[in-house]
């Protein structure tokens, strides 16, 4: 399981788009059917959460030949990105406690901020933000409290 899925967000950076969403959103299922939820949750949700966000803060780009080659992902996931990442990542907010993996919760409350300050939205910024540095107060050198720092700086 988590070989198909580390090869499916391989081929996400390689290009191969649609293909690899659509093997993520199989196994995700599958994973989910078979009780797999560290697979399911840590890897594909928060992978594609984050993809969602990143793609519309333009952190994540393809090139045109990407979007050719990929017409089904630009419909599916380019197309409401923002929308799409904020949803997931706030449901993210809600789970990952519940399943026991609040140790990602900086990571998402740091792409919530990175979201909400590209759509404007700077009190969900400085909100977010600072759960991350209140969740890492014992780690002042650690790469998220850093960038959430220079986003609340910035």
């Amino acid at each position: 399981d988590f070989h198909e899925v580390s090869a499916a967000v391989v081929e996400l950076s390689s290009g191969n788009l649609s293909r690899a969403m659509r093997t993520l959103e199989r196994l995700d299922a599958e994973l989910g059917a078979k009780g797999n939820v560290w697979a399911q949750v840590a890897m594909i949700e928060l992978s594609v959460a984050t993809l969602h966000a990143r793609i519309a803060t333009g952190a994540v780009e393809g090139s045109f030949a990407d979007a050719l080659r990929n017409p089904g992902f630009v419909v599916r996931h380019v197309r409401g990105a923002g929308r799409r990442g904020r949803a997931e990542l706030e449901a993210l907010l809600d789970t990952l406690p519940a399943r026991h993996f609040g140790c990602y919760l900086p990571a998402v409350h740091l792409e919530l901020a990175e979201l909400a300050r590209h759509e404007g939205r700077h009190d969900d910024a400085r909100r977010h933000a600072e759960a991350v540095l209140e969740a890492l107060a014992d780690e002042p050198d650690a790469t998220h409290v850093i960038a959430a720092r220079m986003l609340l700086e910035g």
